[in-house]
């Protein structure tokens, strides 16, 4: 590989990781949103609010982007 191969070649590889950790990210914050949801839902039904819980964990769903969720269903 020439000098310039092998930079290209490295310059992927760190957009690539770049990408991954930004995916990583994503996910987390998706993760801590939906134990957010899920926590205020269970409050809602320890109160019998179950239109509430209802509605909090719709709302939770709802906002989980198209992809994440096709990988779900999917997977």
């Amino acid at each position: 590989m020439t000098e310039g191969q092998l930079r290209s070649a490295l310059e992927a590889a760190i957009r690539t990781g770049e990408q991954n950790a930004q995916a990583l990210i994503d996910t987390a914050l998706i993760v801590r949103d939906l134990k957010t949801a899920i926590r205020a839902a269970i409050e809602a039904i320890d109160r019998k609010s179950y239109e509430t819980a209802r509605q909090e964990l719709k709302a939770a769903l709802d906002e989980m982007p198209v992809a994440q969720r096709r990988r779900e269903r999917d997977g």
